[in-house]
């Protein structure tokens, strides 16, 4: 008999199942990170593991960036499609109580136009933003595998053209709003 009581079992089991997570969760990224890698380096992309403080620098683009806490700016892509320079990314943060906390992850493509005269917008619903020359488009989740990476980039790219060279009168534009009377119901102006 090895003299541990049920309880000291459940405590040994649970440790155990704890490491397990971890080193699968350390195997999981580093299998993403190299499969990373190897897409960025066949396509001319550079990769990096993560931004410390990046988020900070695009607060005024999103909201989302000051959200919570526990933030974390992971796997980031960057590059130019067409001549336009862009960075794909994943974001994470935490929102509530620690002891009842909520995970947010998001990919994202933050793109930089060569106009700065553009009014800013934010809309959460469609996941789009801009401000001065950023414009910026996420969705729910991590960055999809490298074998649908080139897809989500093309998809990023068609959606930056269409908000590019948007010109909604001279208002600033910033959060959507549903009603009909609006002629395009993705943008609302700002009242102060």
């Amino acid at each position: 008999m090895t003299g541990l009581s049920p309880k000291n079992w459940f405590g040994v089991g649970l440790a155990v199942l704890m490491a397990v997570s971890v080193a699968v969760s350390f195997v999981i990224r580093q299998v993403r990170r190299r499969s990373y890698a190897r897409h960025c380096f066949e396509r001319g992309y550079r990769l990096e593991s993560g931004r410390d403080g990046e988020a900070q620098r695009h607060v005024a683009i999103c909201p989302l960036f000051s959200e919570g806490w526990g933030q974390f700016w992971g796997f980031t892509i960057t590059g130019t499609i067409r001549g336009v320079p862009f960075t794909a990314f994943e974001y994470d943060w935490e929102t509530g109580p620690r002891k009842f906390s909520k995970s947010h992850t998001i990919a994202a493509i933050l793109w930089l136009s060569e106009r700065d005269d553009l009014p800013s917008f934010l809309n959460l619903e469609l996941g789009a933003a801009r401000a001065g020359r950023e414009i910026m488009f996420w969705r729910e989740g991590q960055l999809p595998p490298a074998t649908m990476l080139d897809e989500f980039l093309a998809d990023g790219y068609h959606r930056y053209e269409g908000y590019a060279h948007v010109c909604l009168d001279e208002q600033p534009y910033d959060v959507i709003d549903k009603t009909p009377a609006q002629t395009d119901t993705r943008f609302h102006p700002h009242v102060d």
